[in-house]
């Protein structure tokens, strides 16, 4: 073999080893990022009358919102 063929080769095993490092990684980004959606997650939207605000439960876990929060006019 001559000189750049394993300088290729080299290179090639270097890029290997750090695609398969990216890709072990984003599957355990993706893993995560399926757990979170297990959790609580709220959005808040205002009311058709505009005075009010709604709190929506959008995970998946039952959760109970009640109460008034004053809204501050600015």
């Amino acid at each position: 073999m001559e000189k750049y063929e394993i300088y290729s080769l080299i290179i090639q095993g270097i890029t290997l080893l750090a695609a398969s490092i990216f890709a072990i990684w984003q599957i355990f980004i993706n893993q995560r990022l399926k757990r979170l959606n297990d959790f609580v997650a709220i959005a808040i939207v205002p009311n058709s009358e505009g005075a009010n605000i709604k709190l929506l439960n959008t995970g998946k876990i039952n959760i109970y919102i009640h109460g008034k929060v004053p809204i501050l006019n600015y």
